[in-house]
């Protein structure tokens, strides 16, 4: 039995991306929660670590609304529909920077916001294959590719450079391995 019972659902807003409900809940000891919010995703997330021959990291320096800021980040995106993880953590190398990647692995997953979010990430790391072209990408979305060692990265970290929650757990996990 599950620790949870959902007793009704309100819709808040729809989209094909992100859903947000209202749910109210009761848990398998009896306390009721009327207004648990909940943001739905519709797709998982998929993101890189991407190395070159160099054991340099591949960065992108995205624009963000919402901070309205620069932030430098991993490659990563959204998940089409019926698209497979890994190909899709190839494209979005390739639409962000302008590079090709062979992806060795899928190294972790994970959710992103527990507690408010069905929201899922999945962490590939590859090795750089070749540069396409330094205009590929966004132009709208992204304002840079830089490729970072591991010292510029460490030291980005410790000095709050690096704000993306994704990025960071990425960052961290690839150099404890």
């Amino acid at each position: 039995m599950s620790f949870f019972k959902r007793n009704s659902r309100e819709v808040i807003y729809q989209s094909k991306w992100v859903n947000l409900f209202r749910d109210s809940v009761t848990t398998k000891t009896g306390t009721t929660y009327p207004e648990y919010h909940v943001l739905d995703f519709q797709h998982p997330a998929v993101g890189a670590v991407v190395v070159n021959s160099k054991n340099e990291i591949l960065m992108i320096q995205a624009r963000r609304y919402i901070q309205n800021q620069n932030m430098w980040e991993i490659p990563a995106g959204g998940v089409e529909d019926q698209e497979e993880l890994v190909l899709a953590a190839e494209r979005e190398v390739k639409e962000e920077t302008g590079y090709t990647v062979e992806l060795l692995k899928q190294d972790y997953f994970y959710f992103s916001s527990i507690g408010i979010s069905n929201q899922e990430f999945h962490l590939y790391f590859g090795q750089l294959k070749e540069h396409i072209s330094q205009t590929t990408f966004d132009s709208d979305e992204i304002n840079d590719v830089k490729w970072f060692s591991k010292a510029e990265l460490l030291n980005m970290i410790r000095t709050n450079e690096i704000k993306d929650g994704f990025t960071l757990t990425a960052l961290l996990l690839y150099f404890q391995s």
